[in-house]
């Protein structure tokens, strides 16, 4: 289940990304305090590609993540990353150790995790960015999204149960 979450999120985002031109994909947005749509997905796509870089030696910063500025300005390569976290991210449930720091300055912290918990922080990452793309992508385009585009699972969970 967690694995085809991780597959439709991916999926749901590229299929956004297949509606948008690179103009669009790639341009500052007002709403969005002038990053853009691409500055999103790139930042989604690294959390995801850290985790699966990490799983290995079985720490994972995402501080330390690569920024890699060419997910940004070539959508088609962005889609290309998400079809690898797809096709990479069935791994075994295992412990990790999460690197965090928080604020410029002060204390850096080592937290126990475990590879399952971090698909799930990423999952919830990515459905909050997806939250920010959909409001660039309603300034930039007349694209219709779908209704679960940005939306938690359990806001939808919610939304069912009150239209019963």
């Amino acid at each position: 289940m967690i694995f085809s979450t991780v597959r439709e999120t991916a999926t749901t985002l590229s299929n956004a990304l297949d509606q948008l031109s690179d103009l669009q994909y790639g341009s500052p947005c007002a709403a969005l305090s002038g990053s853009s749509i691409s500055q999103h997905v790139r930042h989604v796509i690294e959390f995801f590609q850290c985790l699966l870089s990490g799983y290995e030696t079985g720490k994972i910063n995402y501080d330390k993540r690569r920024r890699d500025h060419l997910i940004e300005a070539d959508k088609e390569f962005a889609k290309q990353c998400l079809v690898a976290i797809n096709d990479n991210i069935y791994q075994i449930n295992k412990p990790m150790v999460l690197h965090a720091s928080f604020g410029t300055e002060g204390p850096s912290w080592t937290i126990p995790t475990t590879y399952y918990r971090e698909i799930v922080y990423n999952i919830e990452h990515a459905i909050h960015h997806m939250a920010i793309i959909r409001i660039g992508i309603t300034e930039i385009s007349k694209i219709t999204l779908p209704h679960e585009f940005g939306v938690a699972s359990s806001t939808l969970k919610y939304q069912a149960e009150c239209a019963r």
